[in-house]
C-alpha cells in the first residue's frame, strides 16, 4: 500500500486493526485447511492471489469429519434463526403505553405491513446463499455478511466477506461496529461497484488501457459513537483522498462470533476448541491408508541366490517365480499395525470432533435399549449446549441485520419497490426488532411445557373446579398458544370472549322466554 494512502485518518486506523489482525493468519491457516480444505486461503485477498482462486486444495487432508461437522452445524443454526419461507422477525412499538389507541392501531397496520414485506424482500434475495457461508466462517473464528441496496425490483444484496479481507476493530462496548476490508477487483469494476465515485486520472487511464488489471480497494466502515452512524469511505489507486463517501444510520458491514476469548477482536469458533482432535484424527487416517497399502500389496524379502532376480518379477495371478533349490524364495513380512486399535482411536476422535461442533448427540434411533426419559433428556441436554450457543449470535447478527434490512427497505430510494415499507422510520424510537426464529421459540417452548406440569400436578390434587378457583385458565391458554407458536391474531382477546359469552347467554334467554311464551296457552 502506497505511504501517501497512510495520512488519511481512517488509514492510520486500517494499518493499526491489519497488524493486530495479522496475528491470527497462523491460527486461521491451520483451521481453514482442516475445516474447509477447499475454500480460499483465510489470509488471501491482494491482487497477487487472484490468480490461484478456484485451485485445488487440501491434499493433505484425509478425515473429513471436521469439515462436515463445520457445514453441518453452520446448516442447523442458519435453519434455526434463518429458517426460509418462514418469519423469523417480527417488530413491535418499544413504548406501547404511550400510545392512544388510534396511534397504536395505526402503528400496529404499519408494523403488520413492515413485516410482511420485510421477509417478501429477503426470499426474493441472495440472503441465503450468502449467509450460509458466513455461518460456516463463524463457527470456525468469524463471520461477516454486507447488506447493500439493490434495485427497486430487488432491493436487498447480501455479500458473505471471506474472512482473510476483513480487519474489524472493537467498539468500547466489545460490539465489532467498525470494520475495514482490504481485497482487490479489476479496474473495469470500480464504476460498476461504485458509480457515483470519483476516480483519479490513473484510474480512469488504468481502465481504458488495463481493464483487467487488479486494483487493491480498502473498504472503511467507521463507527461514531456520538452520532451513532458509520461514515464509509473508499480508497483505491495512489491518491490520499477516498474515491466514495457515505454514511449508514445502521450497520453496512455485519461481523458476528459465536463465541470469542475476553480481549480478543477475532472469534474463536467451537473448530478452533477442537483443532488437536481433528489434527490427530487426520494423521490416524493416513497412517491407516498407508498401512491397508501395504496390507494390500505387500512388502516382500527374497534370497539371494543367484537365481531370482526381484526387478524381473510381477505379483500377478498365474505368474511363475523361480527360485533356487533349497532357498526360501519370495516371502511377503508381516504387517506390523493394527487396524482394530486405530478404528477405535479414529471413533472417539471422530466422536469429540462432533460432539465439540456440533453439541451432544442424540442416541440412535433404533436403539432399543434406551428409555424414553433418557431420549428426553438427552434432547434436554442438547438444547441447553445448543440454545446459549446460538443465542449468542443475537446481539451482533440478529438484530445489526434486521435494523439494516428495514433501513433499507424504508429508503426513499426504494419507494418504487414492491417491498417498499412506507410510514416506518427506522430511526423512530417507537419501534424495534423482536426475533421470533425457531431457535427463540426453543425456551418458550421449554417454559410452557414447565408450566403445563405445574399445572397437571395442581389439577390432580385440587381438581378442576379447585384449580379454577385460583389459575385463569382462559389466560394461560393464551400464553400457552402463544409461547408454542400460534398466531396471536388468532387468539381472542378477554373483552372479545366475555362479550360473545354475554350475547350467548342473552341468546338463551330469550329462546327460553320465546319457548315459555308458546307454551303458555297450551298448559293453561
Amino acid at each position: 500500500m502506497a505511504s501517501a494512502k497512510a495520512n488519511h485518518p481512517d488509514l492510520k486506523r486500517f494499518k493499526n486493526a491489519k497488524v493486530r489482525r495479522d496475528l491470527w493468519n497462523g491460527v486461521l491457516e491451520e483451521a481453514y485447511a482442516y475445516c474447509l480444505p477447499q475454500y480460499e486461503r483465510p489470509t488471501s485477498g491482494t491482487p497477487t492471489d487472484m490468480g490461484v482462486k478456484g485451485e485445488k486444495r487440501g491434499y493433505t487432508v484425509y478425515d473429513a469429519t471436521g469439515s462436515e461437522a463445520v457445514a453441518e452445524k453452520a446448516a442447523m443454526a442458519q435453519g434455526l434463526l434463518f429458517p426460509p419461507f418462514r418469519e423469523w422477525m417480527d417488530f413491535e412499538p418499544t413504548m406501547p403505553s404511550s400510545l392512544d389507541e388510534d396511534q397504536e392501531k395505526k402503528l400496529s397496520e404499519h408494523l403488520e405491513d413492515a413485516r410482511v414485506k420485510f421477509h417478501a424482500a429477503i426470499e426474493a434475495s441472495n440472503f441465503h446463499t450468502e449467509m450460509a457461508q458466513a455461518m460456516r466462517d463463524s463457527y470456525i473464528s468469524t463471520g461477516a455478511i454486507t447488506a447493500d441496496f439493490g434495485t427497486p425490483e430487488n432491493p436487498l444484496d447480501f455479500e458473505a466477506l471471506p474472512v482473510g479481507q476483513i480487519v474489524p476493530e472493537e467498539s468500547a462496548d466489545g460490539v465489532i461496529r467498525t470494520n475495514f476490508r482490504e481485497f482487490s477487483v479489476k479496474a473495469r469494476d470500480l464504476p460498476v461497484r461504485w458509480p457515483k465515485a470519483k476516480l483519479p486520472e490513473e484510474l480512469i487511464r488504468m481502465i481504458k488501457e488495463n481493464p483487467d488489471k487488479p486494483v487493491t480497494v480498502v473498504d472503511a466502515e467507521v463507527y461514531d459513537p456520538e452520532s451513532r452512524e458509520s461514515s464509509y469511505r473508499v480508497f483505491a489507486g495512489k491518491e490520499e483522498a477516498p474515491i466514495f463517501e457515505d454514511s449508514f444510520g445502521s450497520q453496512r458491514t455485519i461481523i458476528f462470533r459465536v463465541d470469542k476469548v475476553p480481549g480478543e477482536i477475532m472469534g474463536r469458533g467451537p473448530a478452533l476448541a477442537v483443532m488437536a482432535d481433528i489434527k490427530t484424527a487426520n494423521k490416524v487416517v493416513e497412517l491407516v491408508l498407508k498401512n491397508a497399502s501395504i496390507a494390500v500389496t505387500g512388502i516382500w524379502q527374497a534370497d539371494d541366490d543367484g537365481v531370482l532376480n526381484p526387478a524381473t518379477v510381477k505379483l500377478a495371478p498365474g505368474t511363475i517365480i523361480p527360485k533356487a533349490v533349497g532357498s526360501a524364495g519370495l516371502t511377503p513380512l508381516a504387517t506390523p499395525g493394527r487396524f482394530d486399535i486405530s478404528q477405535i482411536v479414529l471413533q472417539d476422535l471422530r466422536e469429540n470432533i462432533r460432539r465439540a461442533i456440533k453439541g451432544p448427540s442424540l442416541p440412535p434411533a433404533d436403539d432399543r435399549v434406551r428409555t424414553a426419559f433418557e431420549i428426553g433428556q438427552r434432547e434436554a441436554e442438547r438444547q441447553e449446549v445448543e440454545t446459549p450457543r446460538t443465542l449468542r449470535l443475537l446481539n451482533e447478527l440478529y438484530y445489526p441485520l434486521g435494523r439494516r434490512i428495514l433501513q433499507i427497505l424504508t429508503h426513499p430510494s426504494m419507494a418504487a419497490s414492491p417491498y417498499f415499507i412506507k410510514d416506518l422510520e427506522i430511526a423512530s424510537e417507537l419501534v424495534r426488532p423482536r426475533p421470533v426464529s425457531p431457535m427463540v421459540r426453543l425456551q418458550d417452548q421449554s417454559d410452557a411445557q414447565l408450566a403445563t406440569g405445574a399445572l397437571t400436578s395442581v389439577m390432580q390434587a385440587m381438581g378442576a373446579e379447585g384449580l379454577s378457583a385460583i389459575v385463569d385458565v382462559q389466560g394461560f391458554t393464551r400464553w400457552f398458544l402463544m409461547r408454542n407458536g400460534f398466531p396471536a391474531k388468532f387468539i381472542k382477546n378477554p373483552e372479545e370472549v366475555a362479550f360473545e359469552q354475554q350475547t350467548q347467554a342473552l341468546a338463551q334467554q330469550q329462546a327460553l322466554a320465546q319457548q315459555q311464551q308458546l307454551g303458555a296457552p297450551a298448559n293453561g
